[in-house]
């Protein structure tokens, strides 16, 4: 079994290992192109934007996820315009190529949720029937009349 002081003399940090491999296995090419990803919504229209995100790189492809078939083809359209934008911002890096895949559940648009517009009742009309309901001597007929004439009400077009 080795010594402590044996293990010592074989540790090598970690910190110095990582650029050695990184190098070696030409990692960094491939960490350059993945900038593709931070600068994409500069370089895609801004009407396109939230319905597209990079998703992967393939060797010297990018490939991007489009919400729709018709946004996808008006981005097959621009592919080589995308391209040339790309690669002047990754220099010395370049792309080969962009590929595009649907995937409906790109959109990142936050749509606030639709609330429907609060109808009421005219007042003066509410008075009058109220009362007329004064004549109803049961109050949960009153109650039901109340709640029917005023769905009528809100809803009559």
């Amino acid at each position: 079994m080795a010594s402590p002081e044996d293990l010592e003399k074989n540790f090598i940090a970690f910190s110095s290992l990582l650029p050695k491999l990184i190098y070696q296995k030409r990692w960094q090419q491939k960490i350059e192109l993945h900038r593709a990803f931070t600068f994409w919504d500069q370089v895609v229209p801004t009407e396109m934007g939230p319905y597209t995100r990079p998703f992967v790189i393939h060797g010297q492809t990018l490939w991007v996820e489009v919400s729709d078939a018709i946004r996808m083809q008006q981005l097959n359209f621009m592919k080589y315009d995308l391209l040339l934008k790309i690669n002047g911002l990754l220099r010395p890096q370049s792309l080969e190529d962009i590929r595009f895949r649907q995937n409906p559940l790109v959109n990142r648009i936050e749509t606030a949720p639709v609330v429907p517009e609060l109808k009421t009742v005219d007042p003066d009309k509410k008075r009058q029937f109220e009362q007329l309901l004064g004549g109803v001597r049961n109050e949960e007929c009153r109650n039901a009349l109340d709640r029917l004439w005023t769905a009528f009400a809100i809803n009559k077009k």
